[in-house]
């Protein structure tokens, strides 16, 4: 999501070699135009209007406009974008550090980092009314902090299939304390430090 193409981001995918290009490229713009064989494109060419559809596919396609954002998105991904979010994730962990309360998220490891996406700050000892309580304090502030991600078996179709919140008590556990600070590209560290000292009351009042 950091990448994005004006509306959604991009899939990459990461296939073990050998793999014909062509053909996963065929089998994807299959799928993502309802199952056609044939794009808009190649049904104008003379003799060319008709085709097949081979599976039940879904509406998916990408627009030139989009694409064309997604390039430019590419290009300075790593030389801009990771940069400043990661320069984001530094900055509220610098403030954060010094709260007894606060679980800072792991974002980098000897042979891996994150994507700098979400900043999923935990609350240690917090109930989830208490979180919620957290959460609404702040959003009358004008913070508008946020929660990733809900345990499954909280959500009415996992419900009815059975599933049960206290049967992944360790995942409700996580999901309680979770709070998700803004993360954007444009976002300054006056604004960031707002959000701390914002949530910083609000807990401290709970």
């Amino acid at each position: 999501k950091n990448l994005t193409t004006a509306e959604g981001g991009a899939i990459a995918l990461n296939l073990p070699a050998p793999f014909d290009n062509k053909s996963v490229y065929n089998f994807m713009r299959i799928y993502a135009l309802h199952g056609q064989t044939k794009d808009a494109l190649a049904k104008s060419i003379e003799r060319g209007w008709k085709y097949d559809v081979v599976v039940p596919g879904m509406k998916a396609n990408m627009t030139d406009v989009l694409a064309a954002i997604g390039i430019v998105e590419i290009g300075r991904y790593n030389s801009e974008t990771l940069k400043k979010l990661k320069w984001v994730f530094q900055k509220y962990n610098e403030l954060l550090s010094k709260y007894n309360w606060s679980e800072l998220p792991i974002y980098e490891e000897s042979d891996r980092s994150s994507a700098y996406h979400i900043y999923p700050l935990r609350i240690k000892n917090f109930t989830e009314a208490q979180r919620d309580s957290v959460i609404q304090k702040c959003q009358e502030s004008g913070v508008m902090v946020n929660v990733h991600f809900q345990p499954l078996p909280m959500f009415s179709l996992y419900k009815n299939l059975g599933y049960n919140i206290k049967d992944v008590p360790v995942s409700f556990r996580a999901y309680s304390g979770e709070i998700s600070l803004p993360v954007f590209y444009d976002i300054t560290e006056e604004q960031i430090k707002m959000v701390v000292s914002t949530l910083a009351r609000a807990i401290q009042s709970i």
